[in-house]
């Protein structure tokens, strides 16, 4: 997800990514690409995290983790990869700066509350199909980029073809894997076999890998 989301990021505001400032909110297996990839690309990245055990392992792999709160003068953006709701919440949001970028590449745009964000702006504009500035009380200016969609699915032109070709291979090989092995598994929600990543994983290498003639 990580190089997803940088492109949607570049393509929906055509600004570069060295010296930016980033919060990077939630440390799971997307949110660690997005930090990675960013700092990888000259950006200036603070991580965000409740959870003690990602939170180390953001400090041990070199970021900055610190409470939200003391994010506010640093931040020119923030990218929320929760997966749950109010992760900023209106209260946070009255706080940053001027001019402040707010993205999600988390599954729904609740991850901020942009319920309220709507009511208590004092004005609202559309500066691109894929950018809204909403002015608040106090003056600030903040911009929500894809309206609070995923950024890599709903920024620039979405995810690159690689991407869709390797995420829906394995849903398909998912699929078929549970019709064939049902008789085998538990009632519930189920992880990938570790063969169907494998299998996956080969093929995509391969493909990727492939010399031309």
């Amino acid at each position: 997800m990580g190089q997803t989301i940088i492109e949607g990021f570049m393509r929906t505001t055509n600004l570069i990514l060295p010296t930016r400032r980033f919060v990077i909110v939630g440390y799971g297996t997307c949110g660690r690409g997005i930090a990675r990839y960013l700092r990888n690309l000259g950006s200036q990245v603070i991580v965000v995290e409740n959870d003690p055990m990602a939170g180390l392992e953001a400090a041990l792999d070199g970021f900055r983790v610190a409470k939200l709160e003391e994010t506010f003068t640093f931040a020119q953006v923030y990218i929320t990869v929760t997966g749950r709701p109010n992760a900023i919440s209106m209260a946070h949001i009255s706080q940053m700066n001027d001019g402040t970028i707010l993205a999600n590449a988390g599954h729904f745009s609740w991850e901020m509350d942009l319920d309220r964000l709507r009511q208590e702006a004092e004005h609202i504009e559309r500066l691109t199909a894929d950018i809204e500035q909403f002015t608040l009380t106090n003056g600030r200016r903040l911009m929500l980029l894809t309206e609070g969609e995923m950024l890599n699915l709903a920024g620039g032109s979405g995810n690159p073809a690689e991407t869709m070709d390797l995420g829906l291979s394995l849903q398909a090989a998912s699929l078929l894997y549970l019709v064939q092995h049902r008789q085998h598994l538990v009632n519930g929600p189920q992880p990938v076999p570790h063969i169907v990543n494998t299998e996956i994983a080969s093929k995509m290498l391969y493909h990727l890998s492939e010399k031309p003639v």
